[in-house]
């Protein structure tokens, strides 16, 4: 048996652990790549289109809805049903909407979903336009 002399030892851990550094920071460059808008995702059942509606934080899943103004209706934003490198939300109005702040606008939705009575439909916004936040109201 070869003894291993704590030089060695040393520099066969540095190399290891340059080696993990190097490829956690290619994996890292990698994922940064801006994600692709939602209208392109493949997986829509229906074409886009346009709903006035109040967006805000809800308690279970997806944590992001729309309330079509008008209706009884919710539509779910899902997180990119399942398909990597696609925005569910434009990162405008993710910075925008917080648990203290609804937003209200025109947004471009696309569906992932068919529509039916009673169950929520699973959407990702594409943008939105006339876009005005107000507070949540405090109950």
């Amino acid at each position: 048996m070869v003894p291993i002399t704590p030089l060695k030892s040393c520099l066969g851990a540095f190399v290891a652990v340059s080696a993990v550094a190097f490829l956690l920071t290619a994996g890292v460059a990698v994922g940064d790549q801006p994600k692709k808008p939602c209208r392109e995702h493949p997986k829509f059942v229906a074409p886009c289109f346009t709903v006035h509606a109040r967006m805000r934080y809800y308690n279970g899943a997806p944590s992001i809805r729309l309330w079509p103004i008008g209706t009884d209706h919710l539509l779910g934003v899902s997180d990119g049903q399942f398909v990597a490198g696609y925005q569910s939300l434009p990162e405008s109005l993710r910075a925008t909407l917080d648990g203290q702040r609804e937003i209200y606008a025109d947004f471009v939705v696309c569906p992932y979903a068919p529509s039916e009575p009673g169950v929520m439909r699973l959407v990702c916004v594409d943008s939105a336009t006339n876009i005005v936040t107000k507070p949540v109201p405090v109950w």
